[in-house]
């Protein structure tokens, strides 16, 4: 054989190794440079939901496809805005604005992770913050569309509050641990002022606490996290504390949600019973514990909502002087189980050491609505040595406390609330709570509507 058809030969066996392992070659790994190649996505704009300055976001996703039956390789994915853009995209564990060559084999995806931090804008209203994902492919360019709204806000971390402070306007307030009033100190929040708590934040007030929202403007208390799975999820802050020192408290039209417990107080026995908390036209729902837990204390509340409790809406312990007057208080049709009463009031409480703290208990409810799953979602308990007194009129209860049932009360029978479900405590048109209150001069209910002289039980009075 001469040299010349040895190469010859050698060539020719090479040419036919490289022809085999090609047609063995899955076809999913064959890079294709067709122009006509292109990628798929889960979603063709990426959300976010109000983003604060200066605050990490969470993350969102976005899955990039490629359904061809060969493989591609994704010359780049950049962000449009470069290193000017608030977003930051993460993909194979590589964090950046721009990345480059990534093979994506036929019938493959590929995770995206998108994260933002939005700069200060020096201003009070929301802003939009708008971008894209631009995809380069064989010389084409396919385009992700990223759309969100930025927010500046006052952040406060373990903040203590040290004299008489106003918070106002349109930019949201975030508060960062524990929020501390001190005694004698006092902040007013006014109207239309939100108040975003983090996970395990709290308020706890030693002086007082004046909260003025109006009809057309709450004052708002809710968790940090705006993503919409989190808007009826309860635990995501911890609660509003008024302190034993605490006086001259009023709260008005404010909704207070999601959080472990909506009101805390906790006040010595005194001789008087001017209320340490007033709280008017108020709604507290979606607590991982209770709406209002008072040891001791003097609370007034009329026109006030407090549903959605996993433990009890209202909880009053251990003595106290409480008034309660055109209230809806619900646990029902709600997202879990409750072994607890929607309304308990007793003279004592025991302790974690089972000591027993108690003082003279005294309740006055009007015109009230106790709901809930229960049988009995109504109850009172009281020591023998310990005075306790109360009066229960127009009222609609579940309870099977016979005691109950006298002062025009209406026990067992269902108020009808328009949907439970939807978070909905106005009355139907059937209600039985339907012009069966008694007339206590109080001129409106809870969303501005008048009350007649045959005014409706609970906080809502149903239009006629």
């Amino acid at each position: 054989m001469t040299l010349k058809s040895y190469s010859t030969g050698l060539v020719l066996c090479c040419s036919y190794l490289f022809l085999l392992l090609y047609a063995c070659t899955p076809a999913a790994e064959i890079l294709t440079a067709e122009s006509s190649a292109k990628l798929s996505f889960s979603k063709d704009t990426i959300f976010f939901d109000t983003l604060f300055s200066s605050q990490p976001t969470f993350t969102r996703r976005l899955v990039v496809f490629n359904d061809a039956k060969q493989a591609v390789n994704i010359d780049e994915i950049a962000i449009a805005s470069g290193q000017n853009s608030p977003y930051l995209m993460t993909i194979n564990g590589e964090t950046n604005n721009k990345i480059q060559n990534i093979r994506l084999l036929g019938r493959d995806s590929l995770l995206i992770l998108l994260t933002a931090k939005i700069n200060p804008k020096q201003q009070d209203l929301p802003f939009t913050v708008r971008d894209s994902l631009i995809f380069s492919i064989n010389g084409n360019r396919q385009e992700v569309k990223i759309w969100g709204w930025g927010q500046d806000a006052f952040m406060l971390k373990n903040q203590r509050i040290s004299q008489h402070t106003v918070w106002a306007g349109k930019k949201p307030y975030i508060i960062n641990g524990i929020l501390t009033v001190d005694s004698l100190a006092s902040l007013s929040i006014e109207e239309g002022v939100t108040v975003y708590l983090e996970l395990g934040a709290a308020i706890l007030v030693k002086g007082s606490l004046l909260i003025n929202g109006t009809l057309e403007n709450r004052v708002n208390f809710r968790g940090a996290r705006l993503d919409e799975k989190y808007k009826e999820v309860p635990g995501q802050w911890d609660a509003i504390y008024f302190d034993a020192g605490s006086k001259n408290n009023r709260i008005k039209y404010a909704r207070l949600q999601n959080g472990n417990v909506g009101l805390r107080i906790g006040a010595p026995p005194d001789q008087d019973t001017i209320p340490e908390l007033v709280v008017e036209n108020t709604i507290i729902e979606n607590m991982r514990l209770r709406g209002l837990i008072a040891f001791s204390s003097d609370v007034y509340m009329v026109n006030t909502q407090i549903n959605n409790c996993t433990q009890n809406a209202v909880s009053c312990v251990a003595g106290g002087t409480y008034t309660f007057l055109h209230c809806t208080f619900a646990n029902t049709e709600t997202r879990f189980f409750t072994e607890d009463p929607t309304v308990f009031l007793s003279n004592f409480y025991k302790l974690p050491d089972a000591s027993i703290l108690k003082s003279p208990l005294a309740f006055y409810m009007t015109n009230c609505i106790s709901w809930g799953d229960r049988i009995n979602d109504f109850q009172v308990t009281n020591l023998a040595d310990t005075p306790a007194k109360w009066l229960v009129r127009n009222c609609l209860l579940k309870t099977n406390d016979k005691q109950f049932e006298n002062n025009n009360n209406i026990l067992n029978q269902r108020p009808r609330f328009k949907s439970a479900l939807r978070l909905d405590f106005s009355l139907d048109s059937l209600s039985p709570a339907i012009d069966k209150g008694l007339d206590i001069d109080i001129s409106t209910d809870i969303v501005g509507i008048a009350r007649g002289k045959q005014p409706d039980i609970g906080a809502y009075e149903r239009k006629k």
